[in-house]
């Protein structure tokens, strides 16, 4: 059992916790929020002295398959970022973060990026199945998931294995484990 662990959903901007906390996971979310220095901040303030911060963020936003922006645009924006008030989202460089992040007084412990070649494939084949699991009639659905599963995923999840096997030196996301000083 464990009893030291906190999962807490909060309007990140106005957060100011009256506990500290060893560890923050901040999967995601950072590109979404409009005042982002401000919630790193906030992030900061919440950790202990020693606390880390495991930060992911998607950067650089390279396309791979032809035409995937336009699909992106007119299906996913509002899937993926219809919670955000008008604001889309962030578009970082992997050396935005990192100086945003050192900014709240946080020192860089690891950085790794995601999301290479076979990676950013991998993931825009999934998010063309996002367009297609929203666009369809529900009753093709019971086909077209089915399908996925047997015929399309095991190839993405080869790629994210090569991926994930492969030094990347550039790459769509940005792991950040960041340590309070």
């Amino acid at each position: 059992k464990l009893d030291n662990i906190v999962f807490i959903k909060e309007d990140l901007p106005h957060y100011h916790p009256k506990e500290r906390f060893d560890f923050i996971l901040c999967n995601a979310v950072l590109q979404s929020i409009q005042d982002d220095e401000r919630v790193l901040h906030n992030l900061a303030d919440a950790l202990k002295r020693g606390g880390e911060l495991l930060l992911y963020t998607p950067v650089r936003y390279k396309r791979y398959i032809p035409f995937f922006d336009t699909l992106e645009g007119k299906y996913l924006d509002k899937f993926f970022y219809r919670y955000t008030n008008g604001f889309s989202h962030h578009r970082y460089s992997a050396d935005e973060v990192i100086r945003k992040v050192v900014a709240c007084g946080l020192g860089i412990e690891r950085e790794e990026l995601a999301y290479g070649l076979c990676g950013g494939i991998a993931f825009e084949i999934y998010s063309l199945f996002l367009i297609l699991f929203k666009t369809l009639p529900t009753w093709l659905l019971f086909v077209v998931v089915p399908l996925y599963a047997v015929l399309v995923f095991p190839f993405q999840f080869l790629l994210m294995l090569i991926d994930y096997s492969l030094i990347r030196t550039r790459g769509n996301g940005l792991l950040l484990l960041a340590r309070k000083k």
